[in-house]
């Protein structure tokens, strides 16, 4: 839904993490994360674990150092 970190199918709804904000998107509206400490959790996804490849698409706006380093997908054990 729109203003919330909920899965368009409703199958992976996230958390957002240290005070992630909503604007207004490409496509209706985005979330903006300050680039240093916010981020979403979607937990776990058996779907995905122990996956040898896997496709992320995302629309990216950086609005900070054209040189600074920012990671789009990322998994921690």
């Amino acid at each position: 839904g729109e203003d919330s970190a909920e899965d368009v199918t409703g199958a992976n709804p996230g958390t957002p993490v240290n005070g992630v904000a909503y604007t207004d998107g490409h496509v209706n509206r985005a979330f903006r994360l300050d680039g240093v400490d916010d981020y979403l959790d979607v937990g776990a996804l058996p779907a995905v674990s122990g996956a040898e490849a896997l496709t992320v698409m995302a629309w990216v706006r950086r609005a900070h150092d054209e040189f600074s380093v920012g990671g789009i997908v990322s998994q921690w054990n």
